[in-house]
C-alpha cells in the first residue's frame, strides 16, 4: 500500500489490516482497495475468471515456504519467501522463473498466482516455471522497548540497483540450491503491486541482464524515493530489452505524491516513446489488487507470448502517434481520458484511440523526426564544413537545424537536404 493513505485514513480503521491481510494472503475476496477521497466506488465486476480456479484433471504444483537469512544487502533482516514448483518438474532441465513481491499476497487466495500457473501450464500457454513469492523484510526489534523495523519502503521504493542484485546474488542462488533454475534473462519475470510495481520495473531497469518480463500493479510511481523521475529517464536513456505490463484504476490514489492515475500512463508513454514493449490496462478500480487479479491469466499470456523467442527493443519511429501517445498530448495531460472501451486496452493492445493526433510530419509526432536518421547500426555523418565552434543547436517546426559558431560570429541552417548554408553573421557571440 501507498504510504499516503497510511496516514489519511488509519484513523478510521480497517487499512493496517488489510495491509497485513494482503501480506498474508487472507484478505476477503474484494482485495485491499482504497477509494480516492469523496469517491463513490462504482459497481465492478472484477471476478476471478475460470483460469484462476482449480480445474478438473488439471496436475497440480506444489508451495513450500522458506526463510532466507540475512544477507549483505540487508544486513540482520531475513526474508520469508514461498517456492512454486510446476507438476512434472524435471531437475535435468534449466527451467524458467518469476519472483512476486509482496510474495504471501499474490500466492493467497486474492491472486492465486499458483492455481492460474497450474492452469496455464496444462495448456500450453506459458512455459513451465517456477514461482518465488518473497515478502519485504522484517528486522526483529534488538530489544524488548523496541519495534521489528519493516523495510518494505526501503526495499521497493529506492531506484538503486540494491535490491535487484539482493534478488540476484542472494535469493535467487538459494533458490538454485534446489532447483535448476534458468540463467538466461529472456526467462526471468519480475511482479509487484503498489510500491512493489515500482520494486518490480526498477529491478528490471537495473539488471536488463537478469529481467526482462515486468507486471505492475498499480504502481507507486510518484514522488515518495524518486519513481516520479523514472519517465524522464526512460525518454532519455537508451531502451532496455524488457516488456512491460501495467495497470491501474482511474479511482487509484491521489495524494502529495501524484496521481497513480496519470503517473502510471506517463510511464507507459515514456516505455512506449523508448521502443519497448509495453501494455497499459486503465480501468475503475481503486488502488487494490481486484483488477489486475482478474485478469492474471491474460497477463501472464500476454508477458510470455512468443516465448522463447528474445524480447526486443524496436526501431524507434518519428511520428508514432498511436495507442496512449493520443491520451497524452501535452494540453490533456492533466485530465483523465473519458471511459471509452476503444481507449482503455493502451498500447500493444491493438485498439485505435478515439481521437487520433495530428499527422506528423517532418520534425513533428510525438518523438520527432530526427530519431528516424539515428541507429544503431549506422555511423554518425558529418555535414557541412568544419567550424570553430558548433553551440546551441535548435530545430525549427519545419525541420531545419540551426547551429552557431560562437567564435566566428555567425548562424548556420542546415535544411533537410542536409545543405547548410549561412543564416546570420556578424551576430555579437548571439
Amino acid at each position: 500500500m501507498a504510504r499516503g493513505t497510511l496516514f489519511s485514513s488509519i484513523a478510521g480503521g480497517g487499512l493496517l489490516i488489510g495491509i497485513v491481510s494482503w501480506l498474508a494472503g487472507t484478505a476477503p475476496a474484494a482485495g485491499v482497495q482504497q477509494q480516492s477521497p469523496g469517491s463513490n466506488p462504482p459497481p465492478l465486476d472484477y471476478s476471478l475468471t475460470a483460469d484462476s480456479q482449480p480445474q478438473p484433471g488439471v496436475p497440480t504444483g506444489s508451495l513450500t515456504k522458506h526463510v532466507l537469512a540475512p544477507g549483505k544487502f540487508f544486513p540482520g533482516t531475513p526474508h520469508n519467501y514461498q517456492v512454486y514448483v510446476p507438476a512434472g518438474y524435471d531437475r535435468n532441465r534449466a527451467i524458467p522463473y518469476m519472483i512476486f513481491l509482496d510474495g504471501s499476497g499474490y500466492a493467497g487466495n486474492n491472486v492465486r498466482v499458483p492455481v492460474v500457473l497450474d492452469n496455464l501450464i496444462a495448456k500450453r500457454d506459458v512455459p513451465p516455471m517456477i514461482a518465488i513469492f518473497v515478502d519485504p523484510g522484517v528486522m526483529p526489534a534488538l530489544s524488548d522497548e523496541a519495534q521489528n523495523r519493516y523495510e518494505r519502503i526501503f526495499e521497493y521504493d529506492s531506484l538503486t540497483p540494491r535490491f535487484a542484485n539482493f534478488l540476484i546474488d542472494e535469493l535467487v542462488p538459494e533458490v538454485g540450491k534446489s532447483y535448476n533454475l534458468s540463467k538466461d534473462a529472456n526467462d526471468h519475470a519480475v511482479a509487484g503491486i503498489s510500491t512493489g510495481g515500482v520494486g518490480a520495473f526498477v529491478a528490471a531497469w537495473n539488471r536488463p541482464d537478469q529481467f526482462r518480463r515486468v507486471i505492475t500493479w498499480v504502481g507507486s510511481f510518484g514522488n515518495f524515493r524518486g519513481a516520479d523521475r523514472l519517465p524522464g529517464l526512460i525518454r532519455r536513456t537508451e531502451p532496455r530489452p524488457i516488456r512491460v505490463f501495467m495497470q491501474t484504476g482511474r479511482q487509484d490514489l491521489v495524494n502529495y505524491a501524484g496521481s497513480w492515475y496519470l503517473e502510471n500512463p506517463r510511464m507507459a508513454a515514456a516505455l512506449e516513446f523508448a521502443g519497448n514493449d509495453v501494455r497499459i490496462e486503465l480501468g475503475e478500480d481503486g488502488h487494490s489488487n481486484r483488477h489486475g487479479a482478474s485478469m492474471l491469466p491474460e497477463t501472464l499470456r500476454w508477458l510470455w507470448r512468443d516465448y522463447p523467442q528474445p524480447i526486443a527493443v524496436r526501431e524507434p519511429q518519428a511520428g508514432a502517434g498511436r495507442g496512449i501517445f493520443a491520451e497524452l498530448v501535452p494540453h490533456r495531460e492533466l485530465l483523465p481520458p473519458p471511459s471509452n472501451p476503444a481507449r482503455e486496452g493502451g498500447a500493444g493492445r491493438g485498439g485505435q484511440p478515439a481521437t487520433p493526433p495530428p499527422a506528423a510530419g517532418r520534425g513533428g509526432g510525438p518523438r520527432g523526426a530526427v530519431y528516424a536518421l539515428i541507429y544503431r547500426d549506422k555511423p554518425w555523418e558529418q555535414i557541412g564544413g568544419v567550424y570553430k565552434s558548433v553551440a546551441s543547436p535548435a530545430v525549427d517546426k519545419d525541420g531545419n537545424v540551426f547551429f552557431a559558431d560562437l567564435a566566428e560570429n555567425t548562424i548556420y541552417k542546415s535544411d533537410a537536404a542536409r545543405s547548410v548554408a549561412v543564416f546570420r553573421e556578424n551576430t555579437r557571440g548571439a
